[in-house]
């Protein structure tokens, strides 16, 4: 019996592709059988002449211009900023989106950002450094906003010099000065009524330009907000409380993005920011991902052989960073004229380029880790399951449930590992769970039943000294791993090896200076 046929209006193409000499067009309505996953997006390949050498359109470490799977966050986002348009009033707490690294945080604020422009929103983009304030960079980006829509700073408040200079702006309180004012080192009341005012001047004077004329209200972005220095950032979020609960109106509509530990920094520095709207991105589907590799390249006239398409989609593992990156080391490697394909070849040199190039971030961040914070990745990567609880890396390691938390602290605002909604951690980074296990020397556990090569395995110690894991069966036959024998002198053992000794009652606590990463 032949199936039934379902049609499939699939999209054709985001509205500011990388080409602007190609329109985005509707494509036309193909048929596929029910229950099908089509993965290749309707739309017209671009024309040109055969043979012609074309550009890599992938931007692997630059904002993507499509993004398939995030489709639910703009429109979320567009429905706050047609509200707000509506009857200027002040935005609801701000939205906040999460994720590990590559996730896709930043594209989708710059495509936010591209949508209030279009609706006639000043934009006010805020970058969050480490550790610094931010309350100056903020009034800068304000200033340049109101610049945008052709609006004098001064001109937004009589005020507008005296409030650059109370929340530590590039005026006359710092004359010819290049360096940056320091942070208070508590937050002031009169910093958080500055930062009040600005943003409440900047968003009525917009609103004041009119209709067709950007007159939306102003769109404040505030990229890493888990970053700048808390007592700014505290500051920072207690003025848009009072924003957000005020009669009058500002037209201010605040979001963010951060990883997956800013609730916890932001929630430290201030009450409110319990009321923000906090959005995790889910990493994306197989035919999200395989549309993010395939519409880049039909849009210059080339297509990908199924094959390839799934294969490079798996790999990434619904990262959209990693996406990016398979998609150009993998164009490099076919160098795909207008009309060719990309086939399972080039995607399997791609790959391998790739992979290169992340063992290089993945060398970074292992040689960046502490000893303390290597043990805790080495103790997660010895793990045979995608998800670890603290307990687990308690009992590898011996070490306290508190240092385990602070170390889980650490490296979630690294972005090296990320906990999940039932407490459990995993590694953020694609790929980096294979790097910490090969740098460790790391073994899988033997099953029972598995074939036995006369004893247990040999002891890695690899070129480093670090401690190794063999795995010995438990009573319902799974798998445990648990430290082998140590061997080596105490002076050359890293802090796990030290603990499962003094658990062990082999070796006396030791005491010394704190160890510097492992090189």
């Amino acid at each position: 019996m032949s199936q039934p046929e379902q049609r499939w209006n699939l999209p054709a193409y985001p509205a500011h592709p990388p080409y602007p000499t190609r329109a985005p067009q509707v494509g036309p309505t193909v048929t596929r059988p029910a229950g099908a996953v089509d993965l290749r997006p309707a739309g017209p390949v671009a024309q040109g002449p055969a043979g012609q050498v074309l550009p890599n359109p992938y931007t692997p470490g630059e904002v993507a211009w499509d993004l398939p799977g995030r489709e639910a966050e703009l429109s979320r986002i567009e429905q706050t900023l047609d509200r707000v348009a509506q009857d200027g009033a002040s935005t609801a707490p701000p939205t906040v989106f999460l994720g590990p690294e590559g996730s896709g945080k930043t594209s989708l604020l710059r495509s936010a950002e591209d949508l209030a422009r279009s609706k006639g929103y000043a934009v006010a983009w805020v970058p969050g450094v480490q550790g610094q304030p931010v309350l100056a960079d903020l009034m800068t980006a304000v200033e340049r906003a109101l610049e945008a829509v052709d609006i004098a700073p001064r001109a937004a408040s009589p005020r507008w010099d005296k409030l650059r200079v109370e929340l530590g702006g590039f005026g006359a309180k710092v004359g010819a000065e290049f360096g940056r004012p320091p942070e208070p080192e508590e937050p002031q009341d009169g910093r958080v009524l500055a930062t009040e005012e600005m943003l409440r001047s900047a968003g009525r004077a917009t609103r004041e330009r009119g209709a067709g004329e950007g007159g939306a209200g102003l769109l404040v972005v505030l990229d890493d907000l888990h970053a700048p220095a808390a007592g700014e950032t505290g500051i920072l979020v207690t003025a848009l409380q009072n924003l957000a609960q005020a009669w009058e109106p500002a037209s201010v509509v605040v979001l963010g993005s951060g990883l997956p530990s800013a609730p916890g920094h932001l929630m430290q520095t201030s009450a409110y920011a319990e009321q923000f709207g906090f959005e995790q991105l889910r990493p994306l589907e197989p035919a999200e991902a395989a549309r993010a590799l395939y519409a880049p390249a039909r849009q210059v006239g080339v297509t990908w052989e199924p094959e390839a398409l799934a294969r490079t989609a798996e790999r990434a593992g619904g990262n959209p960073q990693l996406l990016q990156l398979l998609g150009s080391t993998t164009w490099a490697a076919a160098s795909p004229q207008r009309g060719g394909a990309i086939t399972e070849a080039h995607a399997d040199r791609g790959w391998e380029v790739a992979q290169e190039r992340l063992a290089t971030l993945h060398r970074g961040r292992w040689d960046a880790s502490t000893v303390e914070q290597q043990t805790f990745l080495e103790a997660m990567a010895s793990q045979s399951r995608p998800t670890v609880p603290r307990e687990a890396i308690a009992e590898s390691t011996g070490m306290p449930m508190r240092q385990v938390s602070q170390l889980r602290d650490q490296l979630s605002d690294r972005g090296i590992i990320t906990q999940g909604r039932d407490g459990e951690l995993s590694f953020a980074v694609p790929g980096f769970v294979d790097h910490v296990r090969d740098t460790t020397g790391w073994t899988p556990p033997r099953h029972r039943g598995a074939p036995d090569a006369g004893g247990p395995p040999a002891l890695d110690t690899g070129r480093q000294g670090q401690p190794r894991h063999r795995a010995e069966p438990t009573v319902d036959g799974e798998a445990a791993s648990v430290p082998a024998p140590r061997h080596r002198p105490a002076a050359t053992d890293d802090g796990l090896s030290r603990s499962v000794r003094q658990q062990r009652r082999e070796l006396p606590p030791a005491s010394g200076p704190a160890q510097g990463p492992r090189r």
